[in-house]
């Protein structure tokens, strides 16, 4: 299933009005709209947000269940979203596991692109990012750390964080861990 009929399904099932979930989650009626006929892609960011507006993990959204002892997550049937304008692709990895505290995703973002401030979690929650190819500067905080393949970084992700792309596609494999690592405020970008 499509993200975007995934949203309009969760958000018909909970009988809430696009303008109620507009105001729930922070993105506007009409990219609502556009996101649930699948005319848009949302970025991680928007996702984030309508995750918090539905009451439902990222994972949910995708359409990944937590009722299942083994699950099997074959790549062919994993949800991809797409941040739009950036090129970044992002998959989340483990089905369910977002209402345990814990969401794996893969990102892939081109070179010389950014994903701008990220949302921050909240308290208590860690962020740990692996670059699995690719350079890529982690600005936490205002504070840069560059880093190459098979390098990691942890931290508190209640602070502001972004992903910005050195000089070659770049692949990360990002792991948050928290009490409920879904739910995610938006910072904005300064």
């Amino acid at each position: 299933m499509k993200i975007g009929k995934r949203i309009n399904q969760i958000r018909t099932d909970q009988r809430l009005s696009l303008e109620e979930l507009a105001k729930r989650s922070g993105v506007s009626r009409s990219m609502l709209s556009e996101i649930e006929r699948d005319t848009k892609s949302p970025t991680l960011r928007t996702l984030s947000q309508l995750a918090v507006g539905l009451g439902v993990s990222i994972a949910e959204l995708l359409g990944e269940s937590s009722d299942q002892f083994i699950s099997v997550n074959r790549k062919a049937d994993r949800s991809v979203g797409e941040g739009a304008g950036t090129g970044m692709k992002y998959e989340a990895l483990a089905p369910g596991w977002r209402s345990e505290g814990l969401g794996i995703i893969l990102i892939t973002l081109p070179r010389g692109q950014s994903t701008g401030a990220l949302a921050r979690h909240p308290l208590n929650t860690r962020e740990h990012i692996y670059v699995i190819s690719g350079n890529v500067t982690v600005r936490i905080d205002d504070e840069e750390h560059a880093l190459g393949a098979g390098d990691a970084v942890s931290f508190l992700a209640a602070v502001s964080h972004e992903l910005i792309v050195g000089d070659s596609d770049c692949q990360l494999l990002v792991t948050v861990k928290g009490p409920r690592p879904e739910l995610v405020t938006v910072s904005t970008h300064t």
